[in-house]
């Protein structure tokens, strides 16, 4: 998987800045860096769930990773136990 010059971002503001960057197949790879650097959004663009604005994204065959989001649309602070989560669970 192969990104080339990619410009991506949200709202109208690029995260990404002409990153270009391969991922070798099969291999483990860890992305790092700091907070704001830019890591769920290359992520994003490498899953297509992030359309890049300029450049392009060119995927491993046969098709797309698999991508988890790191949070959802659910905020933190709903007042949720796990002990709830799993009796809701048993209710089927």
């Amino acid at each position: 998987m192969r990104v080339d010059h990619v410009y991506a971002g949200y709202d109208g503001t690029d995260v990404l800045r002409g990153v270009t960057a391969e991922i070798p197949e099969g291999a483990v790879t860890a992305l790092v860096g700091a907070n704001g650097a830019g890591k769920s959004t290359l992520l994003g663009v490498l899953a297509g769930t992030v359309a890049p604005r300029s450049g392009s994204v060119v995927p491993a065959p046969p098709g797309r990773p698999a991508f988890v989001v790191q949070r959802s649309a659910v905020p933190d602070t709903l007042p949720l136990t796990v002990r709830a989560t799993v009796t809701m669970g048993r209710w089927a």
